[in-house]
């Protein structure tokens, strides 16, 4: 997928998400709102761009402290859901649940600030009048959106709504008197780790507790549901705890979507390769690994000689598959632990760490030349190649990643001047 048109896939998505969201600067002047923000708080976007987000809440108090826990230049990064009373055009209030995360730019410099807020009005209503109203209670919760499960102080389940037993795949008769542990049974996605049940937390500490990111609920069926949750107290007219209540909901779809999203903005779309963002990204943790071992590593610069004849003769189809076949004859010979990445055009990087001296990286680049050379066939189209390499090492050639990218391009440059002739610089024969 083209660059710009994965920025519009991100643009749809956000602009077509339920929840409102907006962006806001360091010192949180909005930036940016969604369609969904607009509807809910009753403002155009012309009425809320420039201006400090404290309009926004019914309590400015509730303003001030959101600053300083998550919102400031030096918060730690703190994406659990919390809850505020927000106030629209009209006057009108509403309970809101919002969810911040932090925005950096590519060198990792905080930058500003997201937050999504969704009406949670009903839901807070529904909660606060459980002890009062269970028969009506029952009956609105077969018919919300969301999961809903319920346990007593012990944690014992007590009752799941319709949707909560088509995800967890217990009927509510039977999940009642079992551990919540048992019926909602959720891992890491990525660690497989068991990830702390919110209900704990809940009954011990009486607080809502939002369910940690990345969150895999196991059903019993055998099925893997990507979720989202928040857990909170129930309690009776006198404040004491009675037990708690789980809202979720199934977010794989929106976890593929988040996925293709991070996948499109570090890996180059024809060859599968880390692209140049995430080339620099693992550059800088090279260096960092370099500064703590003192050993040394390369840079290498690539590129395909006289790859335009190739295009203009053979097409840009068999210039495609040119580029893949390299990308993956280069990956078959470098180390797991290496990288190498396309990084624009027919040019590539790689990283070769942990080397003893320079002699290393000579030999793999003449491998890599050999390999290069071996001859490419298309249907009946058949092409031999060169290629040139550039070749930077730390620290000798730079101890930044500026240093090195430049030395490297320079090297390459120079050795496909027939003039240029240095030990570190390579030309395919």
């Amino acid at each position: 997928m083209e660059p710009f048109e994965s920025a519009f896939e991100h643009q749809f998505i956000l602009q077509a998400m339920g929840d409102a969201v907006l962006a806001v600067d360091l010192d949180r002047h909005i930036l940016w709102v969604n369609p969904a923000f607009m509807s809910l708080f009753q403002y155009s976007s012309e009425e809320t761009i420039g201006k400090k987000t404290s309009f926004l809440y019914d309590n400015l108090e509730d303003y001030e402290e959101q600053g300083r826990i998550r919102y400031n230049r030096d918060s730690l990064p703190n994406n659990h859901p919390y809850e505020v009373q927000y106030r629209r055009k009209d006057g009108t209030t509403f309970w809101g649940e919002a969810r911040g995360a932090v925005v950096s730019n590519d060198q990792g410099e905080r930058i500003g600030f997201t937050v999504s807020i969704r009406d949670i009005t009903r839901r807070r209503q529904l909660i606060r009048d459980l002890h009062h109203e269970k028969e009506r209670w029952f009956v609105t919760l077969k018919s919300i959106g969301d999961a809903v499960m319920t346990t007593d102080e012990r944690g014992l389940v007590t009752y799941l709504n319709p949707l909560a037993e088509e995800l967890t795949g217990w009927r509510s008769d039977e999940a009642q008197g079992n551990p919540v542990s048992g019926v909602f049974r959720i891992v890491n996605e990525y660690t497989r780790a068991p990830v702390e049940n919110p209900v704990e937390r809940v009954l011990e500490q009486g607080m809502v507790v939002g369910l940690a990111n990345h969150t895999l609920l196991l059903c019993k069926d055998g099925r893997e549901i990507s979720i989202e949750d928040s857990a909170a107290p129930v309690r009776d007219s006198e404040g004491n705890i009675q037990g708690c209540v789980i809202v979720f909901r199934d977010v794989t779809e929106k976890r593929k979507l988040e996925q293709r999203i991070q996948y499109q903005a570090n890996y180059d779309a024809l060859t599968g390769l880390p692209n140049r963002h995430l080339f620099q990204d693992r550059l800088g943790q090279a260096i960092v690994r370099a500064q703590r071992s003192g050993r040394l590593f390369a840079l290498l610069y690539l590129d395909v000689d006289h790859f335009k004849n190739i295009n203009d003769r053979l097409g840009h189809p068999f210039g495609d598959y040119v580029l893949v076949e390299l990308g993956r004859r280069f990956r078959n010979i470098i180390r797991e632990t290496d990288t190498i990445a396309r990084i624009g055009g027919d040019e590539f990087a790689i990283i070769l760490e942990e080397l003893s001296d320079r002699h290393e990286a000579l030999v793999l680049g003449r491998r890599l030349m050999n390999e290069a050379g071996a001859p490419i066939r298309i249907n009946h189209a058949k092409s031999g190649l060169t290629v040139s390499i550039g070749i930077a090492l730390y620290p000798g050639d730079g101890t930044d990643a500026t240093d090195l990218v430049r030395n490297a391009d320079i090297a390459l440059y120079q050795v496909k001047n027939p003039a240029g002739t240095i030990s570190s610089f390579f030309r395919g024969r």
